[in-house]
């Protein structure tokens, strides 16, 4: 480890002109071995510690931003609600229906993204000329698969069944 106070006076004397040149062949004459004078000269230009303390800078930035970002990714992902995605098919049992029969139809429900399973509000209506007649509710099961659900029609006519 090299004196301090030879720093110093490196420093010093440079910063009031002498040349480096010069205050290297003084302090070699002085007696201060040319290593100790070398180690000097570079430690006085080239400190080695404030770099050190800019990588360690450099590295604790980035670490924190990316903890930063890891918890902000953590908290939107952990607040965003995930929508399970449902494929609900009607699919009636005869396609022409006489006076005074029900009209039976079968539900496929597939659900596509939940692996678990949960409640289905299921809200079918029975249509004629765009005018809703029946419409009733009903709560499945998200794994149920098919479901046999019928209705009575009130008048004669063409209908159709919306499932919603």
């Amino acid at each position: 480890m090299v004196n301090q106070q030879l720093i110093n006076y490196i420093q010093t004397y440079h910063s009031k002109g002498y040349a480096i040149t010069t205050l290297r062949d003084y302090l070699i004459n002085e007696g201060y071995s040319p290593q100790d004078v070398e180690e000097a000269i570079s430690l006085a230009y080239h400190p080695n510690h404030f770099q050190k303390s800019k990588l360690l800078i450099i590295i604790g930035v980035v670490i924190l931003a990316i903890v930063v970002s890891a918890l902000i990714f953590v908290i939107l992902g952990s607040t965003r609600e995930t929508t399970p995605l449902l494929d609900i098919q009607a699919h009636p049992s005869q396609n022409t229906i006489n006076k005074g029969e029900s009209i039976d139809f079968t539900l496929a429900i597939t659900n596509l993204g939940s692996k678990n399973d949960f409640q289905v509000s299921v809200v079918y209506a029975l249509v004629k000329d765009n005018l809703e007649e029946f419409t009733s509710q009903r709560t499945l099961n998200s794994e149920s698969g098919d479901v046999s659900l019928s209705l009575t029609p009130q008048k004669l006519g063409f209908y159709q069944v919306r499932v919603r």
